[in-house]
C-alpha cells in the first residue's frame, strides 16, 4: 500500500501528496546540466531572442496554444514574417519567475508580461501595412517554457499560455494574437479574436436540469453520426 501511494504521489512529495520538495527532486537529477548553469543558458537564449539564438537542435519544435507544433524552419519564417519588432520597437519581454521544473530537469519555465507602444507599421503577415496606433499594450501574464537536450541545444519552445485573461489590455489574448487585437488587425479567424462563451455553454450554465439533459444526449449523439473533425469544430470565440 505504501509503495502504491509513493507511486501515486510521486517521489519527493509530502504526506499527502500536495506539495513536492523540488530541492529533493532537482538532486536526484540525472540531467547532466546542473540547474543553475540550465537557467544561466535559458536567459541567454531568451535574451538573444530564441529564433535567433543559434542554439536550435535540429528535432526542435515551438508550441503556442493555437500554433504548432513548428519546426525550426518553420518557427524562424513565422517570427521573420510577424517582424513584431517594426510595429513594437521598445517591446519588454518583462521575464520573471525564471525556474527549472523539478519534475522535468531539462525544462525551464519562466513568466512573461509583455509591453510595448505600437508606434511603428505593422506589415507582417498583412495585406497591407497598418498604422501605428501610438497604443501602450500590455499582454496578460503568460507561462513560457524552454526545454534542452543533454548537448545544452533548444529542443523545445512553448509560449503565449495566459495565466489570467482579465489582466492586460489585449482582450486576455497572449503573444502575437494580443498584441495584434489590441491595435486593431486582429488574426482572421475566432482565435485571434478574445474568448466568449459559446451558445452551448451558455445554455448548460443556465442550470436548468432538463435542459442539461437534453444538451448531454444531444452531445452524445451528435458525436455517433458526425465526422469528428465537425463535431469537435465550434466557434468557441466571437469575432
Amino acid at each position: 500500500m505504501d509503495d502504491t501511494r509513493e507511486a501515486v504521489k510521486g517521489p519527493g512529495s509530502d504526506e499527502k501528496g500536495i506539495f513536492i520538495d523540488e530541492e529533493e527532486l532537482l538532486s536526484r537529477s540525472t540531467f547532466p546540466i546542473p540547474p543553475e548553469q540550465l537557467i544561466s543558458m535559458a536567459k541567454e537564449v531568451i535574451k538573444a531572442g530564441v529564433h535567433k539564438c543559434g542554439k536550435l537542435a535540429a528535432d526542435f519544435k515551438f508550441s503556442a496554444p493555437f500554433i504548432g507544433p513548428l519546426g525550426k524552419q518553420d518557427f524562424a519564417n513565422t517570427m521573420q514574417q510577424l517582424n513584431l519588432d517594426e510595429p513594437f520597437p521598445d517591446l519588454a519581454p518583462r521575464v520573471y519567475h525564471v525556474r527549472v521544473d523539478p519534475l522535468n530537469p531539462n525544462r525551464v519555465w519562466f513568466t512573461t508580461r509583455p509591453i510595448g507602444t505600437n508606434s511603428g507599421y505593422m506589415t507582417g503577415k498583412l495585406p497591407y501595412p497598418v498604422r501605428p496606433t501610438n497604443k501602450v499594450v500590455e499582454l496578460p501574464p503568460q507561462t513560457s517554457s524552454l526545454s534542452f537536450n543533454e548537448q545544452g541545444e533548444v529542443t523545445d519552445f512553448t509560449m503565449g499560455y495566459v495565466m489570467d485573461r482579465r489582466l492586460g489590455s489585449t482582450g486576455g489574448l497572449g503573444g502575437a494574437f494580443g498584441l495584434l487585437y489590441a491595435i486593431g488587425c486582429p488574426f482572421p479567424y475566432p482565435e485571434g479574436h478574445p474568448w466568449q462563451s459559446s451558445w452551448q455553454q451558455t445554455l448548460f450554465n443556465t442550470g436548468n436540469p432538463v435542459l442539461q439533459a437534453s444538451m448531454f444526449m444531444l452531445d452524445r449523439v451528435a458525436s455517433f453520426f458526425l465526422p469528428n473533425w465537425l463535431y469537435t469544430a465550434h466557434a468557441r470565440n466571437m469575432p
